[in-house]
């Protein structure tokens, strides 16, 4: 990769907040890559929920930290940083890469309501 193109606008939060917390930044410029269906298969081991990968640049780094949350402003949606991101320090620009999964109910199987 030689780049990326930050086209996309992020708030950062402390981890586990659910954006309830603490403000860490605010309208970060990043490029957020969400996985098509043949990736999401690929990692369902992993995850069910959607996952992304973030890139953001080199200077953001100390806060791109396990358990994470973003909010997406396009998208209106959370996502959770989970394990450590990636350091890209030996190429132009530098950046950060890191694996996102959706603050969302997981779809693979319906839930039924509680009944009393």
């Amino acid at each position: 990769m030689t780049g990326f193109n930050a086209v996309h606008r992020v708030d950062v939060y402390a981890p586990g907040t659910g954006g309830f917390g603490e403000l860490l930044q605010e309208n970060v410029a990043v490029y957020i890559e969400v996985a098509d269906a043949e990736k999401r298969v690929r990692y369902q081991a992993v995850t069910r929920l959607p996952w992304a990968r973030l890139w953001l640049s080199l200077e953001q780094r100390e806060h791109i930290v396990e358990g994470l949350q973003i909010f997406w402003r396009e998208r209106g949606t959370w996502w959770t940083v989970r394990g450590m991101p990636e350091i890209y320090d030996q190429i132009v620009p530098d950046y950060v890469r890191a694996f996102l999964t959706a603050n969302a109910a997981d779809t693979l199987f319906a839930t039924a309501a509680a009944s009393v």
